[in-house]
């Protein structure tokens, strides 16, 4: 396992905090470490695809995928289907309205064991310990500028970068999450 140290050595970007419930921390355009626990809330439901093929390999904790589909409209829906950009004010495009979304699966991988999604897989991550660490390859280039997310028109809608945390809050969250206590 890294440490705060090494971590600020690899001159990655600025880690900065996703309404996912993570802190990224970019090392190039195609790997990052994602740190999860108590201290970073998911804001949003979560429920997305991503603009690229990934592999996610766990270096800390257990991480629980759930993955979905959509299987054409239910009129007593309250989930819808955008497609967009996720960046605050951005606009997106409803594609499917009332939106019979299906959980397909659930699976769980602890520390060392990894996974690959395709960017056209819908999904949602769960901690499972208080404290998750990931190292996610991004396949490059992108398979898709704009991405699905599934939302409750019942909630008010939330961007996942609405409420950003400082550099410095950001460096103090990935050293709670490394540390083994």
């Amino acid at each position: 396992m890294l440490t705060i140290d090494e971590l600020k050595a690899l001159n990655g970007t600025n880690p900065f905090y996703m309404g996912l419930g993570i802190i990224k921390y970019r090392i190039t355009d195609s790997i990052a470490y994602h740190f999860y626990c108590d201290q970073t809330p998911s804001i949003v439901d979560g429920i997305h695809e991503h603009g690229w093929n990934f592999k996610s390999t766990i270096l800390k904790g257990i991480l629980r995928n759930r993955i979905y589909i959509v299987d054409g409209q239910d009129p007593t829906s309250t989930l819808q289907v955008e497609r967009g950009v996720c960046t605050v004010n951005s606009k997106r495009v409803i594609e499917v309205p009332n939106a019979n979304v299906i959980e397909l699966y659930t699976f769980d991988r602890a520390e060392g064991e990894s996974y690959t999604l395709k960017h056209d897989m819908l999904h949602r991550v769960e901690t499972i310990t208080n404290k998750v660490i990931t190292m996610v390859e991004m396949e490059m280039p992108f398979a898709q500028r704009e991405s699905r997310v599934i939302i409750d028109t019942t909630q008010a809608p939330i961007c996942a970068f609405s409420k950003p945390k400082s550099v410095a809050e950001c460096w103090e969250i990935i050293e709670y999450t490394l540390d083994t206590k």
